[in-house]
């Protein structure tokens, strides 16, 4: 079944987290396919490659997952979108407020094109990865 282009885009939210460091190092982190690995959940994930600009990687059931750097971010955003050999269409947003505190507030934005059976067999294991990511993030970058 095919996704309606009128279908509006399914959005998964990690929830947001406070971090130590500055919004400016947290990007210049994350903005590094490289770095992502630490981030991802080593039972979760297998055949993480990465260069400057693209990462990919393999979920359970041999999804993979191929994604690239958006230039141009937007400010205190870092964009990731999906790329040939990704099965689904997303782009993924990271993103750093900088708080009174001298501390960051982060959360991941996930907007997907889901028709209503991928929607079902993806929305929790999505939420699930972006929730593990957001909680990584605060272990590498504690307060």
């Amino acid at each position: 079944m095919e996704s309606n282009p009128h279908d509006p885009m399914t959005t998964i939210e990690s929830p947001q987290v406070t971090m130590g460091g500055t919004p400016e190092d947290l990007r210049e982190f994350s903005s590094n396919p490289m770095n992502l690995e630490s981030l991802l959940p080593e039972d979760k994930i297998s055949n993480f490659q990465a260069t400057e600009t693209e990462l990919s990687f393999s979920l359970p059931g041999g999804i993979r997952i191929v994604l690239g750097v958006e230039p141009g971010e937007k400010r205190g955003v870092i964009r990731y979108v999906s790329k040939k050999g990704t099965p689904i269409r997303f782009h993924l947003d990271i993103h750093f407020e900088p708080k009174a505190s001298g501390l960051t507030q982060g959360r991941i934005v996930c907007e997907a094109d889901l028709n209503p059976f991928t929607k079902m067999m993806a929305e929790k294991p999505l939420q699930e990865l972006f929730d593990h990511i957001a909680q990584a993030l605060v272990t590498k970058f504690p307060v």
